[in-house]
């Protein structure tokens, strides 16, 4: 999604910028942010103070949190002068073309500025409305805006590292019960009423 490696500022005074290997800066978060944004949009030079200000207050209240910036300024000149402004991460420029044409249709991104949040660990989607929740929600109070469905209440319930586990014993389940139900309609249902059952238009 992102490339082998990111941009991440040397320092606070945000002077010079370093390539670092992509896992190594996103291993163990929690939470992930992208943030497609560019130096010529109105909207998004209006937003971003309030969304560095915002990653700024989860940073001190120690949330395992990171951004990463797909930027789509249309010079190197432009991204460097917009990202001082950033206290996050950024897909490199070598990559950040590909990575918007990757993630744009995944996330149903229409324009920009656009904030879809994920979980850090397997890089599902917690929310593509992130610019509407940072706004609305700037003290982070609900953070990271999980979705209240039963799937993912019970996925927190499970340590991450069995998690990978979990899932393929529950994909294993799944082709297993499948098999059985059509072993069980072969023997109770005709041949060609078989095939229009599973039938793929």
């Amino acid at each position: 999604m992102f490339g082998d490696t990111l941009y991440q500022w040397s320092n606070s005074s945000r002077t010079e910028i370093y390539e670092i290997d992509t896992v190594d800066l996103l291993k163990n978060k929690d939470t992930i942010a992208v943030y497609y944004s560019a130096s010529w949009c109105g909207p998004c030079k209006q937003f971003t103070p309030i969304l560095a200000q915002f990653y700024t207050d989860m940073k001190k209240k120690g949330k395992s949190f990171e951004i990463v910036l797909v930027s789509r300024d249309r010079t190197p000149e432009d991204f460097v002068s917009y990202y001082q402004k950033m206290p996050w991460l950024a897909v490199t420029l070598d990559n950040a073309d590909s990575s918007f044409q990757i993630t744009s249709e995944k996330f149903g991104i229409k324009g920009i500025p656009f904030l879809v949040v994920l979980d850090g660990y397997d890089a599902s989607v917690y929310t593509v409305d992130g610019r509407e929740k940072v706004l609305n929600d700037q003290y982070g109070l609900e953070f990271p805006w999980r979705p209240r469905t039963p799937a993912v209440l019970l996925k927190r319930l499970i340590p991450r590292p069995l998690r990978g586990l979990v899932a393929r014993q529950f994909s294993n389940a799944k082709r297993k019960f499948a098999q059985a139900l059509i072993a069980l309609l072969k023997s109770v249902a005709p041949g060609r009423l078989l095939l229009k059952l599973f039938a793929v238009n």
